[in-house]
């Protein structure tokens, strides 16, 4: 037992049981403090406004009977655990007050130190193992009802062992659209969705939509034991996105081609007057020039030569833009194109 002082209520209207369950535990291994009362409706408002650690109660109370003291405790809230104390070891009674929540039944007759101390013992064990388990579920409960999507979970049997609010929603959001006939409850629709899907097929995305066009996608995974999870999300905006995405790539693709093909239709109109240039600068040039006149012609030629240059270069970026195009070292001169800048300049 530990260390610290087991706060024990004992119910009994026998003043002599009283006295003997109090030497067992003075006997007993551990401390304790006992508190004994002999009236049922005492013990009643002492158990729900006191906080104890167990509950001894004898199975005959006066008038009343102590599977009734459970069942009137318990709908009060009293949290500690109960056991049930008897004179006489019937089965009947044993199975009725392990019904109503008793943590174990004891016979008077056969009691010791030892083994009252035990049970008192596993009785607070359980009792604090099980208020561990109820905070665990209200987490579960809470963080499944903050999901966006819904979720249920199925045992092996097809029975529902957690769901939350949001499952409901969205099945029925499905089912209301999806023409006449008998409508299915949301845990029914998730059966008979399970049915259809083959094993193979589990742990992969199923889309549905309804009639009013919005997409729902569903998720179905094993879980140990031949249970199924069923995840659930409204999926209507992601497609919508999906959707926008895809029609802005098709129009920037169209863009980028239209604008590949403008720059190869500019190159070649720029081509043809330019030539024309570069032809009568070069016919001017094989003329009788005096030496400003020839630095004129050269000049002008040079200037015709690199608007060419400009020209190629945009054709070079619809290359580019289409991965056609390969850059080399022995293309690029560092030092002709210093001189070229400083020339211009």
């Amino acid at each position: 037992m530990p260390h610290r002082v087991v706060r024990i209520l004992l119910v009994d209207d026998d003043e002599e049981d009283a006295f003997i369950t109090e030497e067992l535990l003075g006997d007993a291994p551990g401390r304790f403090d006992l508190t004994w009362i002999s009236s049922y409706e005492s013990a009643l408002r002492t158990a729900a406004e006191r906080d104890f650690d167990v509950c001894l109660v004898d199975y005959r109370i006066g008038g009343e009977t102590g599977i009734e003291f459970l069942e009137k405790a318990t709908a009060q809230g009293v949290a500690c655990p109960m056991i049930m104390l008897t004179g006489v070891g019937q089965h009947e009674i044993d199975v009725a007050a392990s019904e109503v929540g008793a943590a174990d039944f004891l016979d008077k007759g056969s009691l010791t130190p030892i083994l009252l101390e035990r049970a008192i013992r596993y009785a607070i064990a359980n009792a604090s193992a099980l208020r561990e388990l109820a905070e665990q579920q209200e987490v579960l409960a809470t963080t499944m009802e903050s999901l966006q999507g819904g979720i249920v979970a199925f045992d092996a049997c097809g029975q529902v062992l957690a769901s939350n609010q949001r499952f409901e929603t969205l099945m029925e959001q499905i089912g209301s659209h999806n023409g006449p006939g008998r409508r299915l409850s949301p845990v029914d629709m998730a059966r008979q969705l399970l049915e259809t899907i083959d094993d193979r097929q589990r742990d992969n995305v199923v889309e549905m939509e309804s009639s009013d066009g919005r997409a729902f996608e569903i998720r179905i995974s094993p879980v140990p034991g031949r249970g199924n999870v069923f995840l659930i999300v409204d999926s209507t905006e992601q497609k919508t996105l999906q959707r926008r995405i895809l029609e802005a790539k098709i129009a920037a693709e169209k863009s980028n081609t239209a604008k590949s093909a403008f720059l190869a239709k500019v190159s070649h109109e720029l081509r043809t007057p330019l030539n024309g240039v570069f032809g009568m600068a070069q016919l001017l040039k094989m003329t009788t020039l005096d030496q400003k006149q020839e630095v004129h012609v050269n000049r002008l030629i040079e200037s015709a030569m690199g608007l060419m240059a400009l020209i190629e270069d945009l054709l070079d970026i619809s290359l580019v833009e289409q991965g056609h195009f390969k850059l080399r070292n022995d293309e690029i001169n560092i030092e002709e194109i210093v001189t070229d800048a400083c020339t211009v300049a």
